[in-house]
């Protein structure tokens, strides 16, 4: 499927399910020729695995214009990071809505108000998946374990190495190929809370390599990051450095 993420024009998700390992295969070689000719890595981050889209157009039901995706991701970045290409259209109604709209809606779906469907912010369920002998709806929850299984494999075919998979989508067994990190955050007390039982449940859950944001990805630099990081604003490292003089909004932002 195709849908509106970071790059411009659309972003294919990749059937990481296919029995055939033609998929699998495919992302290996494309990792490689990265590696070979752009950067020399020798670990992978991968990012918005849940798979997460920007846009998908059962929002907007009357059109199908990309400057609906546009408007939205703007919000998120530069204007010149904007998707171009035509948005994501899931059916929400006639019979082939059974997956995206169906009787009984998730927890998922109420949480975000109206207007919204299983397919909200992610792909349609109605998309296939196991080289056409499934449906995202039934394999969602497992595409981030996917990837990183078939990134873990790309890793070691490209370099040679066991090297390092982060993975923001998980799932049971995924500790076997690579790690996890808890996702977007900011730099306050509260999530420092959190990323320390985040880390310790998913040690639980069998990723013993997991960790956080320590700075914070969401918002500004309150003190905590400050007293672990050197900031441009700071003469040298340390709790003696921080400045005092430095005011913060109602929204953990540095006032200017």
């Amino acid at each position: 499927m195709l849908g509106a993420v970071w790059p411009e024009r659309n972003v294919a998700f990749p059937d990481f399910l296919d029995t055939t390992n033609n998929t699998r295969d495919w992302w290996a070689n494309e990792y490689k020729i990265f590696h070979d000719t752009k950067v020399p890595f020798d670990g992978i981050w991968i990012d918005m695995n849940e798979p997460s889209n920007f846009a998908t157009t059962i929002y907007y039901p009357n059109t199908t214009s990309a400057s609906k995706i546009r408007a939205e991701r703007s919000a998120i970045g530069p204007e010149n990071k904007s998707p171009t290409g035509d948005p994501l259209k899931c059916p929400d109604s006639g019979p082939d809505s059974e997956w995206d709209n169906p009787a009984y809606q998730t927890i998922s779906v109420y949480q975000w108000g109206n207007d919204n469907y299983l397919c909200s912010k992610t792909m349609c369920m109605i998309g296939s998946t196991i080289g056409g002998n499934g449906r995202f709806f039934d394999t969602k929850n497992l595409y981030g374990w996917s990837e990183i299984r078939s990134t873990a494999n790309a890793l070691k075919v490209t370099t040679g190495k066991r090297g390092e998979v982060i993975s923001r989508s998980t799932f049971p067994s995924s500790g076997h190929y690579g790690g996890h990190w808890l996702g977007d955050n900011t730099a306050r007390w509260e999530d420092l809370q959190t990323s320390i039982i985040g880390a310790q449940e998913f040690n639980m859950f069998g990723i013993p390599f997991v960790g956080s944001d320590i700075c914070g990805f969401l918002a500004g630099m309150r003190p905590l990051f400050i007293r672990m990081n050197n900031g441009h604003y700071l003469d040298g490292q340390g709790l003696s450095a921080v400045k005092t003089d430095i005011e913060w909004d109602d929204h953990n932002c540095k006032k200017e």
